[in-house]
Order: structure tokens, then C-alpha cells, then sequence
């Protein structure tokens, strides 16, 4: 499974705030850990608030290129 994903870039699509962190970051690993590139897509430019359950998590970066327009 180390190179199912190589040479691919995968988006995940997200709110500014209110991920939840754990459905975020193990398939965001999963894609890195098949050989693909994840991006994080968001509304806004600059950072992706997690949270684990209703307390604020860590912020993950939004991939500058691509915010909504």
C-alpha cells in the first residue's frame, strides 16, 4: 500500500473551523502513508480549526491556491 496513491494529489474539503480533528488527520496520513500529496481545501485562506468534540484541537494550514473566489 506504500505507493497506491504516488503522483496523486488528494483534496480534503473543510470548514475554516469545526473539523473534527481525528476524521481529519488519520486519513490525511493514510493518503502521505500510500505515496499521494493531501491538500487541505477551506473557504477561507489561512489556517483549519480541529476540534475533539467541543474543545478546540490544533489548526491545521489551508493550501493557499486554492480558496473559493
Amino acid at each position: 500500500m506504500a505507493n497506491e496513491l504516488y503522483g496523486r494529489r488528494i483534496a480534503f474539503m473543510a470548514a475554516n473551523e469545526g473539523m473534527e480533528q481525528v476524521e481529519f488527520t488519520e486519513p490525511w496520513q493514510a493518503v502521505k502513508d500510500a505515496g499521494g500529496t493531501p491538500e487541505l481545501l477551506a473557504p477561507e485562506a489561512g489556517q483549519a480549526q480541529a476540534f475533539n468534540h467541543l474543545d478546540k484541537a490544533d489548526t491545521f494550514p489551508v493550501d493557499p491556491g486554492h480558496q473559493r473566489r
